[in-house]
């Protein structure tokens, strides 16, 4: 799968909805564990992760310090908008 920037959400969609069925008639045809199957799944992680960045809004980083002298960093991501999630579902 090549790294092509997407720049059109519905068009992302549609590709996503198309590796979804390819993974699927892979899995049944030629078993879930098949070299190409696992493939398919593995391009369908990267269409998905794409389709996040899409609706990524803004990224906050935080920091927990703790008294032991550990911190806790975390990444929270705030959606553009509940559309994103909705449309996924």
């Amino acid at each position: 799968m090549s790294d092509y920037f997407w720049n059109d959400k519905a068009d992302l969609m549609k590709k996503i909805q198309e590796k979804r069925e390819e993974m699927i008639r892979l899995g049944n045809l030629m078993g879930l564990d098949a070299k190409e199957t696992i493939q398919c799944s593995q391009e369908l992680d990267q269409l998905l992760n794409h389709y996040q960045h899409f609706c990524v809004k803004k990224q906050i980083k935080t920091t927990k310090r703790y008294r032991s002298g550990k911190k806790l960093v975390v990444l929270i991501r705030e959606a553009a908008s509940s559309s994103c999630l909705a449309s996924m579902i």
